[in-house]
């Protein structure tokens, strides 16, 4: 996948392209995202996503929390994985937000990468105030003369799937719910990073976990997958031709997220991630890992001894074992 983060973009073919956050893309960004594509093809052309380095909130709203359920490397990895052709990643900055819709259109629609059509979903917003809507686009592409369609939204469990409910279902440890709005199981990016290695003196070494992610579910043991990557190398200052290296993928794993009561005292403000591959051998340290949740096997514990948390990790490798070899 293609990812300009410089402009003006130079297309070849004629550019469909679609407008927004894409956090987490879920159901709701796919269907947009296929539509994309089916457009695309039918106009001989490219499908392209417009959406940002940094989400709007965090630098319009810096002391209220947003929750992102993907980061940048994460996002450009889903998206890449939808087939699109590619991705104009931008910085959202201050001065981004107080262009009108028209202004917007005009120079970025109609002048920096001029489009064919663009697609927006039923609930997008857009400029100013996010004043923009979908009514707004469709007079602004015939001032501009670019065409426009709309995709409506996708609904699972009789709602509209969003980003806002997906997070919440994530932090309330709702996976089967979070499955139904993804189409896929919820999984985060993060990097290996040095511990204490107290794992690795009872038998069952872990990796400390630094994630992209901030939605998280609540504190407790789970089952996992892991995939092993290493880092694409790019750089926000220039367009670069977006790759995905995996070394190893959907290793059976064990994942505790909290504070690690039972190997001292409670340093950290918010819990810590690490995982335990179960039956692999190699090195993690500076690897890229996704990490894809399947399911709670138990609440986070103090055990009055290293000897019985060992036994505890024990009992849960031969419960994730046998999980995994039936999932």
């Amino acid at each position: 996948m293609k990812v300009y983060t410089q402009l003006p973009l130079k297309a070849r073919r004629p550019v469909v392209l679609s407008i927004g956050n894409f956090d987490g893309v879920h159901r709701g960004h796919k269907k947009i995202l296929d539509f994309l594509r089916a457009r695309a093809k039918t106009l001989r052309g490219e499908a392209y996503v417009l959406t940002f380095s940094r989400h709007p909130a965090k630098v319009l709203h810096p002391d209220k929390r947003v929750s992102l359920l993907a980061s940048t490397l994460h996002k450009l990895s889903l998206l890449a994985g939808s087939g699109i052709d590619g991705c104009i990643l931008l910085p959202f900055e201050s001065s981004f937000s107080l262009m009108s819709p028209r202004s917007f259109a005009r120079r970025y629609l109609a002048g920096e990468f001029p489009v064919r059509e663009v697609c927006l979903g039923s609930n997008a917003h857009f400029g100013k105030g996010r004043s923009g809507r979908a009514k707004d686009m469709k007079r602004l592409a015939d001032e501009f003369g670019f065409g426009f369609k709309i995709v409506y939204a996708e609904k699972a469990g009789g709602r509209r799937v969003s980003s806002t409910l997906l997070r919440q279902a994530i932090e309330q440890g709702h996976f089967g719910e979070a499955r139904r709005m993804l189409g896929r199981r919820y999984s985060i990016f993060a990097d290996v990073i040095p511990g204490r290695r107290i794992g690795r003196k009872i038998g069952y070494p872990t990796a400390n976990l630094n994630p992209h992610s901030e939605a998280l579910p609540p504190t407790g043991v789970y089952l996992v997958r892991v995939g092993i990557l290493r880092h694409p190398r790019y750089s926000l200052r220039k367009n670069f031709e977006f790759k995905e290296h995996l070394i190893k993928k959907d290793v059976p794993a064990l994942l505790n997220l909290g504070y690690r009561p039972t190997i001292g005292p409670r340093e950290a403000k918010y819990p810590l991630p690490e995982v335990h591959l179960i039956n692999f051998r190699g090195h993690l340290r500076g690897k890229l890992l996704e990490v894809t949740f399947f399911k709670k096997l138990r609440q986070e514990k103090k055990f009055r001894h290293l000897d019985h948390l060992k036994n505890q990790i024990k009992k849960d490798v031969e419960t994730a074992d046998k999980y995994f070899r039936q999932h």
